[in-house]
């Protein structure tokens, strides 16, 4: 792993820890790893119907903008941000902390002119 500046993660044990904490809050959250104190990262998953992940919401704002407007604040807004576009793409979420989807089951979207089962996660 390359070292951008002196906060980029680059042992594989932190690594695995921090990606972790990303799991378990349901959002990723950067500041000066890639940049050196120019610009803080928030990001958090959007599912589709399935239940993949193949987008993401990230928002970037410099140190100050993250202090003055709160970190557990803007988490949440991103967090609810991706929600509501994954709710857009078909994945019913349950209303957790994590942004992570739930057990699958089956669901019947009729939203075009015929009934068309789905294996949906909630």
């Amino acid at each position: 792993m390359i070292r951008l500046t002196p906060r980029t993660i680059t042992d594989p044990k932190k690594l695995l820890s921090e990606l972790a904490r990303v799991k378990k809050r349901g959002v990723a959250f950067s500041c000066g790893e890639r940049v050196m104190d120019g610009l803080c990262a928030i990001s958090t998953p959007i599912f589709d119907a399935d239940g993949g992940v193949h987008y993401c919401l990230t928002v970037t704002l410099t140190p100050f903008r993250l202090q003055a407007k709160g970190r557990e604040k803007l988490f949440n807004l991103v967090k609810e941000g991706a929600k509501a576009i994954s709710l857009k793409m078909g994945a019913p979420m349950s209303h957790s902390k994590s942004n992570s989807p739930r057990e699958p089951r089956e669901v019947y979207n009729g939203s075009d002119k015929r009934t068309e089962k789905k294996r949906m996660f909630v």
